[in-house]
């Protein structure tokens, strides 16, 4: 082979790996995430998405308008899956364009297109990007929009750049904080008029597509949160006035707000080393240190927006609990500052790559990443995963028709309207869904159900009036008493089952629900609905999500059992504790409930004799357990025997009127406090509760 030929294959293999690494860096993460891809909806945001975009809809503040719409025309060019797939597919291919994105940017930071592949395949393997990649999301679209805007800036496309952080701010609010500082990066503030004007426009023209949500909102589409009629309406929605503030949640945190700030701060940095393989992060910044790379510009503008997008992530997450955070997927708000920490490592890293030891580097660096992947496959393979859908399918097909089901559970209403808007099922189902306590949608959507004025009898009668308007309690049993219909069906749930505290009484387990009604007059569950659900523990891994719906199966379990024994039903009862053990998380306090029924069962078959020889030490433990078992019929009867040998007893009438407050007969528990008191006014406890029932 002559010099020529030579020179011309080596030129063109040169060129053909130009394409390749760009390609390879788009199409290894879209296979990736295709193969762990969800059928169906499973994270919190997947099936409002869907909807949204099936229907041009206005979901949840900020309302993603450029994501609902590119989305929307993108499904008409797919031919294959339902709509909940073809959606979740975009999220697939929105990552993998953000990882093209990103190799894009660290090739023209840095010369070496291997390393620039590799980091871009380890971004791609992050629990951010794969998590959110995987099923119907905003923060994929987020995540592109970013990285496009991160190449036009280093590539110094001045109004492009602004035009697209325009758009990404409209996408997300807080990445505003980057226009002062790209005005710095591209002339240090020294920018003439003529051009400042070309660069506000560029970004203001960015925002329209938060302008289209007022237009489209006045079509009254399918899904029309909060369902803004005017301007003012407009403001409160896109500043999030319902949750209070841009913060994610606006309740008070029992922490100090700057220990959760920093706590989030060492989180993050912490996530990212993990995403990281330990110590990738460790190895750049002798380079960072030592050769001062801090002093060139794009390394300052990068490290500037690192910093201060870290900072604010934090602080709109302050008011979480970051021990408790629930359901809360921290992935999806860690995911542009990711991208800027990449970047960086990327710059950085760049600068030991000039030693003998470079090319083991690289391949020690693809072999780490090979291993991570496999190891990591599994926690993200969502290909199998139906569990959402076929737990929304189990609990409506379980209702009566023409039901009203309320729930404040966000995955399972919008599952719940995916089914019956495009599946076209339980046509005759209602759903009622509560968000927050300031959003009244649920009158907007089913205004036929909701009586104008609440029944204030049955307010009275539970003890609630207009003190605290804003309340949440307040709130949902005015919700309650203002649907015009005897019977409703409440999802059950950990969240609820405080809201649900007042109405205890007028409540029977129905499956997984909780058939509340003014006239109920017994609370015993009605198993077979539980029975015919034929829940099964799926064997592939579930989110975050979803293990809340176990928590709901362990609930509908616990219920029904609870309400066996409240009716002396103690077999039943040791039955359906036993079942709910497979769902619960504290497999001992069962077991504890359990052995308490039995010793309550043969206590109470000696009962009788226990009264009339006036055993104390037996009798404290059978009320004790009975109480716990909400058994109140059966406490009533006891404390009624006991009044007949100790009629002088002021403790034995407080005991009472305790019963009768429980049952929520609060006439027949004030008369037996009143009682209480006038055998001993010593007793404060007791004042205290005839008070607080005065004052409700």
């Amino acid at each position: 082979m002559s010099v020529l030929n030579i020179f011309k294959t080596k030129k063109l293999l040169q060129n053909s790996l130009q394409y390749l690494f760009p390609f390879l860096s788009f199409i290894l993460p879209l296979l990736l995430y295709v193969s762990t891809l969800a059928p169906s909806y499973t994270s919190e945001d997947s099936a409002e998405f869907a909807l949204c975009i099936k229907t041009l809809g206005i979901c949840h503040p900020p309302g993603f308008m450029l994501y609902i719409l590119t989305s929307r025309i993108l499904t008409f060019f797919l031919p294959f899956g339902t709509m909940q797939f073809q959606v979740n597919f975009l999220s697939a291919l929105y990552g993998s364009l953000s990882i093209y994105f990103v190799y894009l940017t660290l090739s023209n930071l840095q010369k070496n297109k291997i390393l620039s592949l590799l980091l871009s395949l380890l971004l791609a393997i992050s629990q951010p990007f794969w998590e959110l990649s995987t099923t119907a999301d905003a923060f994929s679209f987020g995540a592109l929009l970013f990285s496009i805007t991160l190449f036009l800036i280093i590539k110094k496309r001045v109004y492009l750049s602004f035009f697209l952080l325009g758009l990404l701010t409209s996408h997300f609010y807080f990445p505003i904080v980057l226009f002062p500082i790209l005005i710095w990066y591209y002339c240090g503030f020294r920018l003439p008029l003529k051009k400042l004007l070309f660069v506000c426009s560029s970004f203001l023209f960015g925002l329209l597509p938060q302008a289209l949500i007022f237009i489209r909102a006045q079509e009254n589409p399918v899904i029309n949160w909060d369902h803004i009629s005017n301007l003012g309406e407009y403001l409160s929605y896109i500043t999030r006035l319902e949750f209070g503030s841009i913060f994610l949640l606006s309740e008070n945190a029992n922490q100090s707000l700057l220990v959760n700030f920093l706590i989030y701060i060492i989180y993050f940095h912490w996530y990212l080393i993990l995403n990281t393989l330990l110590v990738l992060p460790l190895i750049p910044l002798y380079s960072f240190l030592k050769q001062k790379i801090f002093k060139v510009t794009v390394m300052q503008f990068l490290g500037i927006s690192y910093i201060i997008f870290v900072g604010l992530q934090s602080f709109i997450l302050i008011y979480i609990n970051p021990f408790n955070p629930g359901t809360i997927q921290f992935a999806k708000f860690f995911i542009l500052p990711f991208i800027l920490a990449f970047l960086l490592l990327g710059f950085t890293f760049s600068r030991i790559l000039v030693n003998k030891y470079s090319k083991l580097i690289l391949l020690t660096f693809a072999v780490l990443i090979i291993i991570s992947t496999v190891l990591k496959y599994p926690n993200f393979n969502l290909s199998k995963n139906n569990f959402s859908e076929d737990f929304v399918n189990s609990a409506l097909s379980s209702l009566p028709e023409n039901s009203i089901a309320l729930t404040l559970n966000h995955q399972f209403y919008f599952g719940g309207i995916y089914e019956k808007t495009v599946n076209k099922k339980y046509p005759s189902v209602k759903l009622v869904y509560l968000p927050n306590y300031k959003n009244r949608d649920y009158e907007k959507y089913h205004p036929e159900i909701f009586n104008e004025n609440p029944d204030y009898n049955f307010l009275k009668l539970i003890r609630i009036n207009d003190s605290n308007k804003d309340d949440s309690d307040y709130v949902f049993l005015t919700l309650l008493s203002k649907i015009n219909t005897e019977e409703i069906y409440l999802l059950q749930g950990s969240l609820e089952e405080k809201l649900y505290s007042r109405v205890k009484p007028y409540l029977k387990p129905y499956g997984v629900w909780y058939k509340f009604a003014k006239n109920l007059f017994s609370n015993l569950a009605e198993k077979e609905i539980l029975n015919s659900l034929n829940v099964k523990i799926p064997s592939y891994n579930l989110t975050l999500v979803q293990q809340k719906y176990l928590e709901i199966y362990f609930l509908a379990y616990y219920n029904t059992a609870m309400s066996f024994a409240s009716n002396n039903l103690y077999q039943e009862s040791i039955e359906y504790f036993g079942k709910s053990t497979q769902f619960a998380t504290d497999k001992q306090e069962v077991a504890g409930l359990i052995e308490m029924i039995k010793d309550t069962q043969e206590l109470q078959k000696d009962l009788e004799n226990i009264i009339t020889s006036n055993d104390i030490q037996k009798l404290n433990v059978l009320t004790k357990n009975l109480f716990d078992l909400k058994n109140y019929h059966e406490l009533i009867y006891i404390y009624n025997k006991r009044m007949e040998q100790l009629p002088n007893n002021a403790r034995l009438f407080s005991n009472l009127g305790t019963v009768y407050a429980l049952k929520g007969n609060y006439s027949e528990a004030r008369k037996y406090f009143e009682k209480a008191l006038t055998l001993d006014p010593k007793l404060d406890y007791v004042s205290e509760r005839l008070k607080k029932l005065e004052q409700e």
